[in-house]
């Protein structure tokens, strides 16, 4: 193979990210995404549809439930981080210094940081708060879009005994063991986006969920 037949695949790749066509093309992309992401949180709620849409590579369907799910749509993920390399290898690629370019090489470099730090935020981020009443005091801070299950052993004379179990161990269902319980804990059914309400205004075809079975 001649050094040219070996470059030109270099060239193809360098073309393919630095050209306008995959800008539209991803600017285009999040447009759908967003509008579909949108309409999405009227069923999911506005944090779930984020996690499904935004906070992803992709955005799966599952057509059959229990199959396997499809990629649809990339994620907000996917666009931003192509789109980030996009950018920087354009502006790479066409950089020529002057103070007539002034502006544009602050226009792509404000870009430049806002999509990174966009996405090291989105991928490292955790919020949480301390509510701290008057006279009281805390050791921990709370997420609050996070749910756990925490149960707490109050008979220590100093000290209580708390054992979590998070959100996505609850998700994945079956049994729960741990050392510090007397017991074990069976989980029936993981509603993630629900709310409680009597049973008389849910209903006719409502059962009771607690103890069925």
């Amino acid at each position: 193979m001649s050094r040219a037949a070996a470059i030109r695949p270099l060239h193809a790749l360098i073309d393919f990210f630095t050209s306008l066509k995959l800008t539209l093309v991803c600017l285009a992309l999040a447009m759908v995404l967003v509008f579909t992401g949108t309409l999405a949180q009227v069923h999911l709620g506005t944090h779930v549809a984020q996690e499904h849409y935004f906070q992803t590579l992709f955005v799966w369907w599952t057509p059959v439930p229990g199959k396997l799910p499809l990629p649809v749509l990339p994620g907000g993920h996917l666009i931003g981080a192509v789109l980030l390399v996009n950018l920087i290898a354009a502006h790479i690629r066409r950089f020529q210094w002057g103070w007539r370019k002034l502006g544009i090489h602050l226009t792509h470099g404000g870009l430049i940081i806002m999509l990174t730090g966009g996405l090291l935020t989105d991928l490292f981020q955790r919020e949480s708060n301390m509510r701290l009443d008057e006279g009281a005091t805390t050791n921990y801070s709370e997420a609050p879009r996070l749910t756990e299950l925490a149960v707490i052993d109050q008979s220590g004379p100093e000290l209580d005994t708390v054992t979590a179990v998070s959100e996505a161990r609850l998700a994945r269902g079956g049994t729960i063991e741990s050392d510090s319980l007397p017991f074990r804990l069976v989980v029936r059914d993981f509603f993630r986006n629900s709310r409680m309400q009597m049973l008389a205004q849910a209903g006719p075809a409502a059962k009771p969920a607690a103890d069925n079975g």
